[in-house]
């Protein structure tokens, strides 16, 4: 790309626009022919951002040795051939503001490289952390991922959170206290809210997981709320079983693995990439947790983006935060295709639960084969078949 890159200045009629900018979505090229702009957009929004007045429009023919009288208006522009010989660029116009013209197309030149993008879509994360306040008591649709929500009836049935209001309704029938791990809340069953709310707690740290008190030490039940990444789940759980031996639960296959597996892939692409950048609204880990906050920008628009950010950045991580992330990530991965050739990988995990039942009986019959691992999908369709 560096060896086609190329930076000009062309003049122009001065057009009537009072707009301080105006930012080509295409133009034609003197000897290139038509250039596309996908990056227009991005420097739109970050001049605007500066309190300039800027406007998005295509250009006509662009030629190096126009009319340079008073009623000039100067174009800079830089254009670059992709590998199958498209041209590419950006171009600024301005009548009386031209150094902040050619200024604004040389940094983002300097952005101009290329680039692969790490995507970890919100699709892959648990659809109950977006629906509003009564996430953690909604319905069943609420805790099933987002990546297997399919339409019609069978959405509304997750096998994840109907065996959490199972078990909460059982443990409570039977007089127990019910501890829910996490933060997403107490499952929706008869009997955890109201008069008997008081025997369902919630416990979503370590530290209260230590100095929580029951009532009954010996009448303990436990189960992981829907949402809730296991690996944290699971560290409270083993302080709870220390303290409490007779503590009793919640089977694993039943734990959902969605955000366990959004997270994975979250720092997976935070320690391949140069830059992180995160959109969208959700949970994610604090600043620092997983990403050094100086490797880390929380985007809201593209006027966030900054030349300077990306200019250092071959390899971009780009997480989505929520669902309210699509049409962002859209303009983002467009922009990005205007600032050098651009790859986009999207980066995913997949926690696959076995049936080891199935396994020991294929030991049984056939001592010699491979273990003969069989998903254990079909017991969380089971679990859902009796509710």
């Amino acid at each position: 790309m560096n060896r086609t890159r190329k930076t000009e200045r062309f003049n122009v009629t001065a057009d009537r626009s009072t707009a301080d900018f105006r930012i080509a979505t295409t133009f034609l090229h003197p000897t290139r022919g038509e250039v596309r702009c996908p990056a227009s957009g991005v420097v739109t929004e970050w001049l605007g951002r500066a309190g300039a007045e800027v406007r998005e429009e295509p250009f006509g023919a662009l030629d190096s040795h126009g009319p340079t009288r008073r009623n000039t208006e100067a174009v800079f522009g830089t254009t670059y051939l992709e590998p199958d010989g498209t041209a590419v660029g950006i171009a600024v116009a301005s009548a009386g503001h031209w150094q902040e013209a050619e200024d604004a197309v040389h940094r983002w030149t300097r952005a101009m490289r290329t680039r692969r993008v790490l995507l970890v879509s919100a699709d892959e994360r648990c659809a109950g952390l977006f629906r509003g306040p009564a996430a953690s008591a909604g319905s069943a649709q609420d805790a099933r991922p987002l990546r297997s929500l399919p339409s019609g009836r069978a959405s509304r049935q997750c096998p994840h959170r109907l065996a959490s209001q199972m078990l909460t309704a059982e443990f409570l029938a039977r007089g127990e206290t019910v501890v829910v791990l996490g933060r997403s809340g107490v499952p929706q069953v008869p009997g955890a809210t109201g008069e008997r709310g008081t025997a369902v707690t919630v416990i979503a740290t370590v530290e209260h997981a230590r100095h929580f008190q029951p009532t009954d030490p010996d009448r303990l039940s436990f189960v992981l709320s829907p949402c809730t990444p296991v690996e944290p789940a699971a560290e409270i759980l083993g302080v709870l079983r220390t303290r409490f031996p007779r503590l009793r639960g919640q089977h694993p296959d039943q734990w959902c693995y969605a955000e366990s597996d959004f997270r994975a892939a979250s720092a997976s692409v935070t320690d391949a990439s140069d830059l992180l950048i995160t959109v969208g609204h959700g949970p994610f880990p604090a600043a620092g947790a997983i990403v050094p906050p100086k490797r880390h920008r929380h985007i809201d628009g593209l006027g966030d983006l900054h030349p300077d950010d990306l200019a250092q950045a071959p390899t971009l991580g780009l997480v989505e935060r929520g669902p309210d992330s699509a049409h962002l990530t859209r303009q983002i991965l467009t922009a990005l295709s205007g600032l050098g050739p651009l790859s986009v990988v999207q980066r995913q995990y997949r926690t696959r639960k076995y049936d080891i039942q199935h396994v020991l009986r294929s030991a049984r019959t056939s001592p010699t084969e491979t273990t003969g691992l069989r998903p254990a999908d079909g017991r969380m369709d089971e679990i859902a078949a009796h509710l």
